[in-house]
């Protein structure tokens, strides 16, 4: 529903607002994650799920940034790194097709979009296999600390682009 709501707004709406505020909420919350000397496991009430994962959904319609949104819920209730990972993943497919979907539906994803997409397909494969043997030799703190610096440099981006 919040994706949908996303993406009638990117139809619609001047989003820069809307992106400096979650990009400024990004880098506070990345910040603190990436300072703590310990991780504060304070798993939050499955209300605050259904908040989150409707503030992901408009963030991800209209700003693309669902991830970031997402990830820092999932992060606050899910202690595992590998149960963490394999969550995120089970999320980020579905809803990255469902979001395509309506991009290509609202005419906001045309064929240059589309084909820069196909071309990074085996980017995003090859970084994937990348990423997974290096995630085998990461202790819990450090890769705490590595999705603390991505969620910075997302919330950076989004203030610079």
């Amino acid at each position: 529903m919040g994706t949908i709501i996303g993406v009638l707004l990117l139809a619609s709406v001047e989003g820069n607002l809307l992106k400096i505020i979650f990009a400024i909420l990004i880098i506070i919350f990345s910040l603190r994650m990436f300072f703590e000397n310990h991780i504060s496991f304070r798993k939050l009430k499955s209300a605050f799920g259904i908040i989150f994962g409707f503030l992901g959904g408009i963030t991800g319609g209209l700003l693309s940034i669902d991830g970031s949104i997402l990830t820092i819920f999932f992060s606050n209730q899910i202690k595992d790194k590998q149960i963490l990972r394999s969550t995120l993943i089970a999320i980020f497919i579905p809803v990255g097709i469902w979001r395509n979907a309506l991009f290509y539906f609202t005419n906001v994803f045309n064929t240059e979009i589309l084909k820069i997409s196909l071309f990074m397909i085996p980017v995003v494969i090859i970084a994937t296999i990348i990423g997974s043997r290096i995630y085998l030799k990461l202790n819990q703190e450090l890769y705490r600390r590595i999705v603390a610096g991505i969620l910075l440099l997302s919330g950076m981006l989004l203030l610079i682009r």
